[in-house]
């Protein structure tokens, strides 16, 4: 069923589509283009009777509004971004409390696994590029990308991680999910 198979994050994933091509050729009209898009996705998408209902953790979006506030330096752009930030690390084990072989991975999706930290570490990158433009000196989503990229880099398989596996050749290298 088609209707089984629509993703929450698929408007993100164009808009993200859409600024590189943007960046890569730029027109007048695709500009136009994204300014709509992006609008409505800061605005208007997941709204009801004028109260946001919620914040996607969409590490698309995130990529592609950090793009279009580089291109732009459109104000709206920035603040939304960084309220998906503050969605992401809602999400996030923190860096520095809990089981130490956790800290860095979400909370959502059932136990942690290096497939959703990767996706969110995108995300928080893309808040740590805007955070570094708009708020120099801050460091706070530049923490949850390296605490992301720590609990993927825990996961990796290593020579000491290798022993009984039926090809360790193969895996060396790997993540373990």
């Amino acid at each position: 069923n088609a209707k089984d198979r629509r993703s929450l994050y698929y408007p993100g994933e164009a808009l993200l589509a859409l600024a590189r091509y943007q960046d890569l050729t730029p027109t007048p009209e695709r500009a136009e283009q994204l300014s709509r898009a992006s609008h409505w996705m800061v605005t208007r998408q997941w709204r009801a009777l004028g109260l946001r209902l919620k914040v996607l953790p969409d590490a698309w979006l995130s990529q592609a509004l950090e793009l279009l506030h580089l291109q732009t330096g459109d104000p709206a752009l920035a603040a939304h971004l960084l309220k998906i930030g503050d969605t992401l690390a809602s999400q996030q084990i923190s860096p520095t409390w809990g089981a130490p072989d956790r800290r860095g991975a979400n909370l959502r999706w059932g136990m942690p696994n290096v497939v959703s930290v990767g996706s969110t570490a995108e995300g928080f990158a893309a808040v740590a590029r805007l955070e570094r433009r708009v708020r120099p000196g801050e460091r706070r989503f530049l923490e949850h990308t390296e605490a992301s990229v720590a609990f993927a880099l825990r996961n990796q398989y290593t020579a000491p991680l290798l022993f009984g596996l039926r090809r360790p050749e193969q895996a060396l290298g790997g993540f373990r999910d």
